[in-house]
């Protein structure tokens, strides 16, 4: 069972890539149980699947599989609580006041999330065009102490419906990176969100962050030289300080860039596509 579970998380890592692969569920790697494996995934719109063509359930179907295919004898089960565009504020308010997702956290051994995402979008929308630089760091710090309670309240109420189950939160990634590698703030807001997501998890019991950002922010820029090359492609291209406004930032990220990355779907460069959920 032990060897068992430990190539499930390998398999993860490589096939999965980002979303479903990081669930290493240490309870079972452990030791040589076999219970029943109950899953509540709760979250947003990555949780709930948006990006999926198939409509399954997106990492969180794929997760399940991948457990019960290399886990025969135990039963592998998921209930999917994702609901798109939500913040970490709603989601939590499901789970305070959802009796139906109160009793699938209660009766699971492992809980993923994904939250925060929803979060962001709205700052950068309220802010992203502020000139003063100094200005938008200091709401951006106004922000972050906002969600750093608000994520504290998400986790500690999800752990009085459960004190004992494994959860397991994915961080968030920056979609437009490889568009506007020069709008360096976007990428800091990303960083610093994901940094306060990842204390939060820390104070928790039995809660292990996983890190999603470079995998799906870069897409196919890999490597080092890669990178180098997006970097001087984007200096040739306005910045926030200089002339780009919001009808150029749709444009460079538009549907005539989907080459860029091959693991965010073409239909919103949002979400990821069925490459990165696999």
């Amino acid at each position: 069972m032990k060897k068992s579970v430990k190539l499930v998380i390998s398999l993860g890592l490589l096939v999965l890539i980002c979303l479903g692969g990081w669930v290493g569920f240490r309870w079972w790697s452990q030791s040589n149980r076999t219970e029943n494996i109950d899953i509540t995934a709760v979250g947003d719109s990555l949780t709930q699947g948006v990006g999926d063509p198939n409509n399954r359930g997106g990492y969180v179907y794929m997760i399940t599989k991948k457990l019960q295919d290399q886990l025969p004898t135990s039963k592998v089960t998921a209930s999917n609580f994702g609901i798109a565009g939500e913040t970490s504020v709603q989601i939590d308010y499901r789970v305070d006041h959802s009796h139906k997702l109160q009793k699938n956290i209660q009766r699971s051994n492992v809980i993923v999330m994904t939250f925060g995402g929803n979060d962001l979008i709205h700052f950068i929308k309220r802010n992203l065009m502020m000139e003063q630089k100094s200005t938008l760091d200091l709401q951006l710090a106004t922000f972050e102490r906002d969600y750093a309670k608000n994520a504290n309240k998400l986790l500690a109420d999800v752990r009085k419906q459960n004190p004992d189950a494994q959860v397991y939160v994915f961080g968030i990634y920056n979609p437009v990176y490889v568009y506007l590698p020069q709008v360096k703030f976007i990428s800091q807001a990303i960083n610093q969100t994901n940094k306060l997501t990842k204390s939060t998890v820390k104070n928790h019991k039995n809660m292990y962050f996983v890190p999603i950002s470079n995998e799906l922010s870069d897409g196919k820029y890999q490597t080092q030289e890669q990178h180098k090359k997006l970097i001087r492609d984007a200096q040739k291209q306005p910045s926030l300080q200089h002339g780009l406004s919001a009808n150029s930032i749709i444009e460079l990220f538009g549907s005539n860039n989907d080459d860029k990355n091959n693991l965010i779907s073409n239909d919103d460069h949002f979400h990821p596509n069925k490459k990165d959920i696999k």
